[in-house]
């Protein structure tokens, strides 16, 4: 029997905006990886998975300063690369847990909004490697 929670794992995986007991997050092992980058990504995919209930509020809780020195989101370098590990990562927990393809594959999503903006000297070997993944995910597979 596989979950349905396509439309919730299209939700910004940015961990900011949640509010989870602790007793949860222990409990199913829902951690951040260090040294990863993007690392949201997973946390976002296994808290969605795993989540037996999920409350959503259309509330402003949290104002995120945008446009800072040193934020990933808008640096153009090799560190991109890293959004393959948290992809990875990400379909894992998906699958932990019998995720259905729809919603898996919207995971790989998160490839090509950082592939935009990888230099161009490195964007074939970018999306060679995204084709790779892309041909290698049980969500992608007919």
């Amino acid at each position: 029997m596989s979950k349905k929670p396509p439309l919730l794992l299209r939700l910004e995986p940015n961990v900011n905006t949640r509010a989870m007991r602790r007793e949860f997050m222990l409990a199913e092992g829902i951690n951040f990886k260090r040294d990863l980058i993007f690392e949201d990504l997973p946390a976002h995919a296994h808290e969605i998975a795993a989540a037996r209930r999920i409350g959503l509020i259309n509330e402003t809780g949290y104002h995120y300063r945008i446009n800072r020195p040193g934020k990933i989101t808008r640096e153009r370098s090799l560190r991109r690369f890293h959004i393959f590990t948290s992809v990875n990562l990400a379909i894992q927990y998906a699958g932990q847990y019998s995720i259905d393809k729809e919603a898996g594959a919207w995971l790989l999503n998160m490839i090509i909004w950082c592939g935009e903006n990888v230099l161009l000297p490195h964007r074939l070997k970018f999306f060679e490697q995204a084709c790779e993944l892309y041909v290698c995910s049980p969500h992608t597979r007919g």
